[in-house]
């Protein structure tokens, strides 16, 4: 799909955000955050099943194909058409090739019993394969399988549309990501792929046929499929390079998988656009803001002042979050709090990016009516920043009592 150019100059309203992301829905319980719109479901349901009909028959028609040719069936999927989790095992063994049906016998009691520990019924979610046929003797399949049958994947995954795809095994996760690292490298956290115009959330995790072989591994598959039910917090703060005002930090938990290509870093978009989505963001989430006033900057640093405000910003969500991430290489000092720490983290986690999103806009707000009663600084478009214009402006008025006398360069001023 080709990505259309947005006009800077345009106006900015809820109909750009009901073209760019249509038909999403939000709760507030977490693993609800999965849930599927259901509206025209049984029309959906439908046309998708002819979408997949009409895959097999693609797949069906493969040449020279030794994983065909060893098959008695092609294996395609299972379960709910509709639903928001999608797993993807590596490929049928021999139970599964004979029933053509997916995860059979003790792998699919193993899978069950997972699934059910965090309230999750098998046949409510949709299952597949990497490969739809049985490799002979149950061997691992080549890279160059592996590849081949990743369009036919890829085209399954656009047709289900899942809110969050499981990859089990190092076959899944080389067909969907292109990974070919050991999996105990990727497995347990979460990572995002783009298929056709859409960001899917994605974990990776052992086969349930290799935790058969190596029961020891149960219990660290068991947390990993207890990440789904994780409320994820994202945390950035803004303000840290200003010379003016408190600095401020945002805490956010988005209610559902949003289309993360709405959600990037605040500086990389325009104030126009950055204004809707402060609006769209504040309306589809949990988030919460925290500062740090100027006193209490010029008495911590800068530094520890802004993890202060990171701290505030956490301890208001309504909700207590499982894990926060956090933009950068410093954690504030929390008890009982699981965070951790993402260099350029608002360029890659969306509820980071919807942090910075809220934080700029809110401190943006607070400088620019500062500014009206401070004429002369243009606090408005600087919004306390060091600029050219700014610093004329305090070597002709004077600093005012909002300015940052341990910053330089005010400290040489005074």
């Amino acid at each position: 799909m080709t990505k259309k150019t947005l006009n800077q100059n345009a106006k900015y309203d809820q109909r750009f955000l009901d073209k760019v992301e249509p038909k999403f829905e939000f709760s507030n319980k977490p693993i609800n955050r999965l849930k599927v719109v259901k509206e025209n479901s049984i029309q959906n349901k439908t046309a998708k099943e002819e979408r997949i009909l009409n895959l097999k028959k693609k797949i069906n028609s493969i040449q020279d194909c030794n994983l065909k040719d060893n098959s008695k069936n092609l294996v395609m999927g299972d379960g709910d058409i509709n639903s928001p989790i999608m797993l993807i095992g590596e490929a049928p063994n021999e139970k599964e090739d004979l029933e053509a049906k997916t995860f059979c016998g003790d792998v699919g009691v193993l899978l069950t019993k997972m699934l059910l520990a965090i309230n999750i019924k098998k046949e409510k979610v949709y299952s597949t394969y990497s490969i739809n046929f049985r490799p002979p003797n149950d061997r691992k399949p080549t890279a160059q399988e592996i590849k081949r049958y990743s369009i036919f994947l890829k085209e399954h995954i656009s047709i289900i549309d899942p809110k969050i795809l499981i990859l089990m095994g190092t076959t899944a996760m080389e067909a969907v990501t292109g990974l070919s690292n050991q999996i105990t490298n990727e497995r347990g956290d979460w990572k995002e792929i783009i298929i056709g115009n859409k960001t899917i959330p994605v974990i990776i995790t052992f086969n349930p046929s290799y935790l058969i072989r190596y029961p020891d591994k149960k219990k660290s598959r068991r947390f990993e499929y207890q990440n789904l039910m994780k409320i994820i917090a994202g945390v950035d703060e803004v303000g840290r390079g200003s010379l003016v005002g408190p600095v401020y930090a945002a805490a956010v938990i988005l209610k559902s998988s949003i289309n993360t290509k709405l959600l990037k870093d605040s500086k990389s978009i325009s104030s126009a656009k950055r204004k809707v989505l402060f609006e769209h963001i504040k309306k589809n989430s949990i988030w919460a803001i925290g500062k740090a006033s100027l006193k209490e900057i010029e008495k911590l640093n800068i530094l520890n002042a802004s993890l202060l405000a990171m701290k505030r910003a956490i301890k208001k969500l309504k909700k207590k979050p499982s894990q926060v991430l956090i933009d950068g290489n410093k954690l504030p000092n929390m008890k009982n709090y699981k965070l951790k720490s993402i260099i350029k983290g608002d360029q890659k986690i969306p509820s980071i990016s919807a942090a910075s999103i809220i934080a700029k806009v809110t401190r943006d707000k607070m400088i620019s009516d500062l500014g009206k009663k401070f004429k002369g600084y243009n606090w408005q478009k600087n919004f306390g920043y060091g600029t050219s214009q700014h610093l004329k402006a305090i070597k002709i008025l004077g600093i005012t009592k909002h300015h940052r006398k341990t910053f330089s360069p005010i400290n040489k001023l005074k």
